[in-house]
């Protein structure tokens, strides 16, 4: 047995709305997983006893990885004053089942005892957190937490305090607090766009104000104000305690899921754009079903009477979706206007969005709303990039979930992606001139997109096959993917037909991997070249546009 990775979880997760502690295991051959899993509860189970805490409540996740090689992820739930403690306690318990220094990245706890005083000592460390958590709660206001910060109320209404050195309820102004309407977004492929887009909705409609986050930085009202990947936990709540920030829409980004969870306990509304391979190996998800289970995990943070928007093309979020109960309303979405779900669906009285004779169309029980023609939409390249047309979906339908009209909507979709800085590097089509100064003039058509998986290379084909002439493919990926989806990405490629790929190196995202070790995974282009045209040159003068 090997211990790969043992951390907290401070928000709504892959196991519920729940915080706690969470330990990944990996098993050597011949272990027995079920008998290690046994030992380790019996172990929680004294911990717990000795530390004080009620009957340890845990969740067990058995995984296979793509080489063959069995592990686990092993949850304990606790408290926000416990978290520390929590984690000593499951590597505490592992040990109990066999796990050894040499197995570990860190030191393990030295002993039950040291435990059961690190407990002690963060109990009292967090004590005034907690009384000042529980008087929100009572009240209705909204917190968050971190490391640093604890934070009653959101945006121009918030006020942060030191976590380990909280005010006493009865010193707080607590009519002081106020929220603001938060939605998240999340899923395989279209969250930055999709948060932009209702973002832009927003904006459409009149609020101002509008924060964002995204793997590029966070915004507010379109104006980049911190630059990075601001997609986690840390992410949404450094947003939330801007004070010209009144109204959130959060891209929540797989990573921070699993990493730590949600950075806010409660939402208005989530959309869920789809579930496809991706990623495949972080934290123990080697399969869809388990990323599934890991994107749903924003659905915990809708408050009951909000809504989740999904998309019905995504099988994998269709079956994840039918397993489990849901209080908040279902809304579905799909490009397909005789999807049997959305069908069903709007029969039994519910929402649905999807495209009809051309146009966006929003139907609830029988009755449908045309909002605007596909043609009329920039980011779907006249209906050719269908995967925009989803997330054109699933956007308006989060939009009009926080009360943005129909009218405001189809604005923001003929708007959006007219103007370069709206979604760089997304399904942006450009005209590149080749000719210098005074000669014919000669462009040639190029088109850039983020895609990094096999599902978002394999949807940008139709677009590129719209095109005519020859087809240059210029692609650079990380290297925390596996061989296996990198050697599929490659595959991926041949449904552009293309006339010549250039398979380029990232050196800034190697991530673990040797330089040239890359390109020699993916296969090379089956078509010899065609044409002479300098690939280099033409993303040169894309770049000097943009």
């Amino acid at each position: 047995m090997k211990l790969v990775d043992s951390r907290r979880l401070t928000g709504p997760n892959l196991y519920g709305p729940c915080t706690g502690a969470v330990a990944q295991i990996e098993l050597a051959p011949g272990e027995c997983c079920d008998t290690i899993v046994q030992r380790w509860g019996a172990g929680l189970h004294e911990a717990s006893q000795a530390m004080g805490w009620d009957a340890a409540r845990t969740h067990v996740r058995v995984f296979e990885s793509d080489d063959g090689v069995g592990g686990a992820v092993l949850m304990l739930e606790a408290g926000l004053d416990q978290l520390f403690a929590a984690t000593e306690a499951n590597e505490w318990a592992l040990m109990q089942a066999g796990l050894t220094q040499d197995q570990c990245p860190d030191p393990l706890p030295v002993s039950l005892a040291a435990v059961v005083a690190r407990a002690s000592e963060e109990a009292t460390k967090f004590r005034s957190l907690m009384v000042l958590v529980e008087a929100a709660q009572a009240r209705g206001c909204p917190w968050m937490v971190d490391d640093e910060r604890v934070t009653l109320g959101r945006g121009p209404g918030s006020c942060s305090y030191d976590p380990t050195g909280a005010p006493a309820p009865e010193a707080v102004r607590w009519s002081r607090f106020r929220s603001v309407p938060t939605v998240a977004v999340t899923g395989t492929n279209g969250k930055t766009t999709c948060a932009r887009l209702v973002a832009a909705m927003l904006r459409a409609s009149g609020h101002r104000g509008v924060g964002n986050t995204s793997t590029d930085g966070i915004f507010v009202d379109g104006t980049l104000v911190d630059a990075g990947d601001w997609a986690g936990a840390g992410g949404a709540r450094e947003l939330l305690r801007r004070p010209d920030v009144n109204f959130a829409v959060l891209e929540t980004a797989r990573g921070g899921l699993l990493r730590r969870g949600m950075g806010v306990f409660e939402c208005d509304a989530a959309l869920i754009t789809n579930v496809d391979r991706d990623h495949m190996g972080d934290y123990g998800v080697y399969d869809v079903e388990a990323m599934a289970e890991a994107k749903g995990a924003i659905t915990h943070a809708v408050s009951g009477d909000g809504a989740v928007v999904m998309c019905a093309d995504s099988e994998a979020l269709v079956e994840w979706a039918q397993r489990r109960p849901f209080e908040p309303r279902l809304i579905w979405y799909s490009v397909d206007g005789g999807h049997p779900l959305l069908r069903d669906h709007a029969a039994a009285g519910g929402e649905v969005w999807t495209v009809d004779e051309g146009w966006v169309v929003r139907q609830v029980g029988r009755e449908k709303t045309r909002l605007v023609r596909l043609d009329e939409i920039p980011i779907t390249i006249a209906g050719t990039a269908t995967f925009n047309v989803a997330n054109a979906l699933g956007a308006s339908a989060l939009a009009a979930t926080m009360g943005v009209k129909s009218a405001a909507v189809a604005d923001a979709l003929r708007r959006f992606g007219l103007d370069p800085n709206d979604n760089p590097a997304r399904t942006q089509l450009w005209e590149v001139p080749l000719a210098a100064p005074g000669e014919e003039a000669n462009a040639v058509p190029l088109l850039v997109d983020f895609a990094h998986n096999v599902a978002g290379v394999e949807a940008l084909a139709p677009v590129l096959r719209a095109h005519e002439g020859p087809r240059v493919v210029c692609v650079g990926m990380a290297g925390d993917r596996s061989d296996r989806d990198l050697i599929a990405l490659g595959r991926a490629l041949r449904s552009f037909e293309p006339d010549t790929v250039v398979l380029r190196e990232q050196p800034q995202y190697l991530r673990g991997r040797r330089l040239g070790e890359i390109p020699t995974l993916q296969p090379n282009s089956p078509v010899p070249p065609r044409g002479a045209i300098d690939v280099d040159a033409v993303l040169a003068a894309a770049g000097s546009r943009e």
